[in-house]
């Protein structure tokens, strides 16, 4: 599951109160509360909205002296139907760094952890981090934020599936501890043999005697300039959906490059990418493709060519020296360079 980003959201409080017996509390730092006597109950077992637990409980973290944290839940039909474990809410956050006090979540992460009432560790447990420019994430679920890279900051995480019956849940324990960086840095095998290199942030910065089918991993992010310039030997490449630029000239001069598949990162095909691999035949374009730069196809062995659906430019010579005899431009182009293809081509398609 992709890692959710929840900047662009704005928090909303759940709605339906209904009573829990629950504690929280935080790792080896507070003390266990008990809630159940202090909630609201109001149920109505015919709604499928989410049930909450009347008012959050103030606890303290390693990071913030005080984060307001309100659990609920929502009724799923079934046979019987029964109330489970939906979501919860982190608020009064302090997401600033550590800079100038000693509260500051950002670069931390909270774990979420579910106990039954005898002690049994319920294994499920839930994570939301706070990168160090104060944003919220999880892969637990869907949610929404306010006041982000500030000390009132919320998230509203709904998780992705409920699996938990609120009726077993006694205790959470929130804990916050440091956000490990993780490195994307390695070497990675080509087809044949060789191999290509990848720095720390996922950019793909160059290779190593690469030969045969190069399918380029999907911890890729970005392509380095002339990161396979004039390499031979190569003969098709599959570019995942990932990754989300290439540098120019990345491609640029491979003899034996025959067919090449790019995923819907990519927004565009930068200048001369492609330009002088003379058997390059087969193209699959992404479909995130909006713009075609100058020369991305310059004398290259193309002879058909779908072009993405969303697709708005297309530069100088970025098919010229091709054996392309038609092409269907889709209607989202608003620019084609006078000098794109070697000549004005008809449609493939009659209209």
């Amino acid at each position: 599951m992709s890692l959710l980003n929840f900047s662009n959201f704005e928090v909303k409080s759940p709605r339906n109160l209904k009573n829990l017996k629950l504690v929280l509390g935080i790792s080896a730092l507070v003390g266990v509360i008990a809630l159940g006597s202090t909630l609201a109950a109001s149920i109505n077992l015919n709604s499928n909205n989410p049930v909450e637990f009347g008012q959050g409980v103030a606890q303290t973290t390693a990071c913030d002296s005080e984060i307001l944290i309100t659990p609920y839940s929502q009724f799923e039909n079934g046979d019987p139907g029964a109330f489970m474990f939906s979501g919860l809410m982190l608020s009064q956050v302090d997401t600033t760094d550590q800079s100038e006090s000693s509260d500051g979540c950002a670069g931390k992460s909270f774990l979420i952890k579910l106990y039954k009432e005898n002690g049994d560790l319920i294994n499920t447990s839930y994570t939301i981090s706070v990168s160090n420019d104060g944003t919220f994430s999880s892969n637990d679920g869907e949610g929404s934020a306010s006041g982000e890279d500030g000390t009132d900051s919320s998230v509203n995480l709904v998780f992705g599936s409920a699996e938990v019956l609120a009726s077993d849940i006694y205790r959470i324990t929130i804990e916050s501890s440091e956000l490990e960086a993780i490195s994307l840095a390695g070497e990675f095998p080509c087809g044949i043999s060789g191999y290509y290199v990848v720095d720390e942030v996922g950019v793909l910065t160059g290779q190593i005697d690469c030969l045969g089918s190069l399918v380029i991993n999907d911890s890729v992010v970005e392509i380095a300039s002339q990161a396979f310039w004039h390499r031979p030997g190569i003969t098709s490449i599959v570019i995942p959906d990932s990754v989300l630029a290439i540098g120019n000239e990345a491609f640029n001069t491979m003899p034996d490059l025959v067919s090449l598949d790019i995923g819907d990162g990519v927004t565009e095909i930068g200048n001369y990418l492609f330009a002088d691999s003379t058997k390059l035949s087969s193209v699959t374009l992404g479909s995130g493709i909006t713009h075609l730069r100058q020369g991305a196809f310059y004398n290259t062995a193309i002879s058909s060519i779908v072009l993405p659906p969303n697709l708005i430019s297309i530069g100088a010579d970025a098919f010229n020296t091709t054996q392309l005899t038609c092409v269907d431009i889709p209607g989202t182009v608003e620019f084609i360079d006078p000098y794109a293809f070697d000549t004005d081509l008809p449609p493939c398609t009659t209209p």
